[in-house]
């Protein structure tokens, strides 16, 4: 996935995959399916690597070796069915207002200002981007979102990649 910070198709695809991933008080599909109902990962998450050159869309979880085939059917599964089926309109507007309320903590510290700072000059964000950062999300629509899914959630097209003391522990 190549998709610039400021291009407003990256904010569509963050709103879709905070949903898929979760963060802070916010439920997130992954999450609540391997971990809190299967019990089958101690974490998990996904995001995109976003930037000038083209990076990937991405799943971790952390597991134990026996679960780690039934996690990753089940991760396949409930990413082909953000995919398919997309988020919802609570979903889409829950995922907004984290993304638009957490971001005033980031500037809290010296070290998330810095951060900031150098994201707005690096990828040319314009000096009224901490202006604009909420209007980037909110104007994020559920198509927009559930567009991104389509577009870029792609997991019969991906690498699985497997460590630990037994990575032959998928095979049995």
């Amino acid at each position: 996935i190549s998709i610039a910070p400021s291009d407003s198709a990256l904010h569509a695809a963050q709103v879709m995959n905070l949903v898929l991933r979760g963060g802070g008080a916010l439920n997130s599909r992954l999450g609540t399916v391997i971990r809190d109902e299967l019990g089958l990962a101690y974490t998990v998450e996904s995001f995109f690597d976003a930037g000038w050159y083209p990076g990937p869309f991405a799943v971790a979880l952390g597991t134990n070796p026996g679960n780690a085939k039934q996690a990753i059917e089940t991760m396949l599964r409930e990413v082909r069915r953000v995919r398919e089926r997309g988020i919802s309109r609570r979903e889409r507007e829950e995922a907004v207002a984290y993304l638009t309320g957490r971001f005033p903590l980031r500037l809290e510290t010296n070290s998330g200002m810095a951060d900031v700072l150098w994201a707005m000059e690096f990828y040319r964000l314009g000096a009224d981007y901490l202006d604009r950062y909420g209007d980037y999300y909110r104007a994020v629509t559920l198509a927009q979102a559930n567009d991104a899914a389509m577009k870029h959630l792609h997991p019969d097209r991906g690498t699985l990649v497997v460590a630990g003391t037994d990575p032959g522990a998928i095979d049995r």
